[in-house]
């Protein structure tokens, strides 16, 4: 039997059989204060069969019904601590596996359709009365986290874009400029001491070890509470990185909504920063300038200076892009915050590649221990 769930979920004990069909048995766990959904199914080429034997016993459906007719010969793409992808023919089958899925998503998808930004939507399913996923148009094209590296490769060997930055600062900035223009964002002036809970938080559930690599972090991501800003706040993406953005000829698509997966307990319903999806981003990028170089096997001298020469423009140029198209959105409290906000989402990611064992934990530490290496806002 393969369940379809990755990382410590697979090894969870305390599953509880929800529903169960010919075809395949849907399971339950707890896990961080989130609902884990497991499908268990003979191989992985069952999903579809498995959803369509649910919906034929009255425990699934699609708005609109129609949409069933498209998950037909689904082939399973990728499965991450919260989301199944499947390309089902011409479609896109996304099947939520972490609840609560992030509120936003119902008021982030209908704005980023009317400006082209997302997929076209084909419908939504609910399973036993809870979102279950969604079936939108399949893309083809390439992930803007391959293109950010491919880009940090040339800039190793002489190349000079930092394209990705200014094209992903760019839309993330025309999003927050729509949420503002439908009254959806306003200044909140308070100390966020909610930042450094979520620190805490992530950090006690780590190692030692781990956690005295990102000390200087925590230390950056603690000063903010003593800092009294007010901030434009608004329903947020929450989890902006490269791979959430697909290049398709001219247009980049953000293909993800669900924002990020088994954040600190309590806090994916709120509004927050809007300038914290921008530190996401630009985490992302220094993801990217760290893969560059590992990949060029050539860890220390030129090669890293360029590297940290790489992420400093791109750095710049999504803060230029984003800058250049929020000024009525965002003051000068917004950019500086924004450093503190790289901090936390820092921590996060150490305690997400730990607890997913993704083989990228090193990438975090590395960059939590050379500030050239992260960005430097």
């Amino acid at each position: 039997m393969v369940l379809i769930t990755v990382g410590p979920a697979k090894r969870l004990r305390t599953w509880r059989l929800v529903a169960e069909t010919e075809e395949c048995r849907i399971l339950e766990a707890e896990m961080h204060g989130y609902k884990v959904v497991g499908i268990d199914v003979e191989s992985e080429d069952r999903v579809a069969p498995c959803l369509r034997s649910l919906a034929e016993h009255g425990l699934l459906s699609c708005t609109p019904q129609s949409c069933m007719d498209s998950l037909e010969y689904c082939v399973v793409q990728s499965v991450s601590s919260s989301v199944l992808l499947a390309k089902c023919g011409d479609a896109a089958l996304r099947l939520y596996l972490a609840h609560p899925v992030p509120g936003w998503e119902p008021v982030l998808l209908p704005l980023l359709a009317a400006m082209g930004a997302v997929p076209q939507v084909y419908g939504r399913l609910v399973f036993l009365g809870e979102p279950a996923g969604i079936v939108t148009e399949w893309v083809s094209g390439e992930s803007l986290g391959d293109v950010a590296i491919r880009e940090a490769e040339e800039y190793l060997l002489g190349g000079n874009s930092t394209w990705v930055a200014r094209r992903a600062a760019s839309l993330l900035a025309d999003i927050h400029k729509s949420l503002a223009a439908r009254g959806l964002v306003r200044h909140v002036c308070r100390a966020r001491r909610d930042i450094s809970e979520r620190v805490e938080w992530y950090v006690s559930r780590l190692p030692r070890t781990i956690a005295n690599e990102l000390k200087n972090v925590v230390k950056k991501a603690a000063e903010l509470p003593h800092m009294g800003l007010c901030l434009a706040e608004g329903p947020t993406h929450q989890d902006p990185h490269l791979y959430q953005f697909v290049a398709r000829g001219n247009e980049v698509l953000i293909i993800d909504l669900v924002g990020e997966p088994f954040r600190y307990p309590g806090s994916s319903l709120v509004t927050e920063p809007l300038v914290r999806d921008l530190a996401v981003l630009l985490r992302s990028l220094s993801y990217a300038a760290l893969l560059a170089l590992k990949r060029s096997q050539e860890l220390e001298g030129t090669k890293r200076r360029l590297a940290a020469e790489w992420l400093r423009a791109s750095t710049e140029e999504a803060l230029s892009a984003y800058n250049s198209r929020t000024s009525e959105v965002t003051t000068i409290d917004d950019y500086i915050a924004i450093g503190f906000f790289v901090a936390e989402r820092l921590v996060y990611e150490a305690w997400y590649e730990y607890l997913y064992e993704t083989g990228l934990l090193d990438i975090v530490v590395e960059a939590a221990k050379h500030k050239q290496l992260r960005p430097d806002v």
